[in-house]
């Protein structure tokens, strides 16, 4: 028997005694999928889900008896979520497919650990595990973890054709934990069913995209699903992959999606927006990122206007963007860098109301004049307080009505 290398999280209070009340040491529940995975590999364990051999309606008889806060959370595909201790647990009953449509599953419940085992995705994820550590492995996926072989259950076009967001996941985990050449038949699985990524909803499409581009190995990821013409069945146009690679490079540690969505996609940036339905804030960040355009200046001056315009947006996103696609752009980066760690952006002194007070009536000339006063304190360089802003608008308005 098997066991997992790092166990220590089965030590935790919470999960002792969550695990001691759905299993009571009959075999009823184990742990499942990516937390396994995780003990294998020796990394963090997060995110915990349990499979259970018991009814949903079982599982909440059992927490709820306990004095534990469950909640019916996906109770059509047989999951609770449990709470206890700052921590949620997804427990979920044995099921087996009984039909599929490539979004939606018709399910029915088991007491078969294989049975469960052979609808799930990736071999890596069908392991269980007991209280103990011990590793139960109905379908070889073991070694697939430790080669770093992602690798569908069974026949990848069938697993594929019951969801096809395993088109895009079969991706995701080869940019997390594929360490060998990737699968040839999920490869050719995935590229076979591509065009079905269109039926998925853009929610769905957006989740699972924005974890590959974010991975260690993004851009290897990328690169197979363009080389397969993947990425193409979403989104026209090439992929600017040159420039992804030099964007993440310049990023470090500060990564974000929308910035390498931006580089990556060379497809309209409304039909981005669309097609993977994004916030609205997301979209405008796309938006600024894609269509907003800068002349190169490396004088500090003129990159204190562009932070003060910008102030909603991000000139230190946006600038390192404009690099990795034009390294003229480098000593500008560089300068609004240094600017950022020892200047914040001010804020502009006037308001309507400073105006009234000197006499003038309320209407569209009020905010005229403000924008006015405005420009000259930012041609000034911000150094202008709110007395010389007033002294301003004597001199330049009111004396000479």
């Amino acid at each position: 028997m098997r066991v997992a290398s790092n166990r220590d999280w089965l030590n935790k209070a919470s999960v002792k005694s969550l695990i001691q009340i759905i299993d009571a040491g009959n075999n009823q529940s184990r742990f499942v999928g990516g937390c396994v995975r995780d003990s294998i590999l020796g990394r963090p364990v997060l995110d915990i889900d349990i499979a259970t051999r018991h009814s949903p309606d079982k599982i909440i008889q059992l927490l709820s008896s306990s004095n534990i806060i469950v909640r019916p959370t996906g109770i059509k595909h047989g999951t609770v979520s449990a709470f206890l201790d700052d921590q949620v647990f997804e427990i979920t009953s044995l099921r087996r497919d009984l039909k599929t449509d490539g979004r939606h599953a018709e399910i029915s419940f088991t007491d078969s650990w294989a049975e469960d085992a052979a609808r799930r995705d990736f071999t890596m994820n069908a392991l269980f595990m007991d209280k103990h550590g011990n590793i139960f492995d109905p379908v070889g996926g073991y070694k697939d973890v430790i080669r770093g072989r992602v690798c569908f259950v069974g026949d990848a076009s069938r697993r594929i054709q019951e969801d096809f967001l395993r088109i895009l996941r079969f991706f995701r985990f080869y940019a997390y934990f594929g360490q060998e050449q990737i699968d040839r038949d999920g490869l050719a699985a995935c590229k076979k069913f591509a065009g079905e990524l269109k039926a998925l909803s853009g929610e769905r499409i957006q989740s699972e995209l924005f974890k590959i581009i974010l991975s260690t190995n993004a851009f290897t990821a990328l690169s197979k699903m363009s080389e397969n013409k993947i990425m193409s069945k979403i989104f026209p146009g090439r992929l600017r992959m040159s420039e992804f690679s030099r964007l993440v490079f310049l990023e470090g540690a500060d990564s974000d999606p929308i910035r390498r969505l931006a580089i990556l996609l060379t497809t309209p940036t409304e039909k981005v927006i669309e097609t993977l339905k994004l916030s609205n804030r997301m979209a405008d960040h796309l938006t600024f990122y894609c269509e907003k355009e800068i002349d190169v200046s490396e004088e500090p001056k003129e990159i204190k206007r562009l932070f003060y315009e910008m102030r909603k947006m991000d000139l230190l996103g946006l600038l390192l963007i404009k690099t990795a696609l034009n390294p003229k752009y480098k000593k500008m980066r560089d300068v609004a860098n240094t600017i950022a760690q020892n200047w914040s952006v001010p804020t502009f002194p006037l308001r309507g109301l400073d105006l009234l007070k000197l006499g003038m009536k309320p209407g569209i000339e009020v905010g005229n004049l403000l924008k006015k006063v405005e420009r000259w304190w930012i041609l000034s360089g911000f150094k202008y307080n709110k007395e010389d802003c007033l002294k301003w608008v004597r001199d330049h308005y009111i004396n000479q009505r």
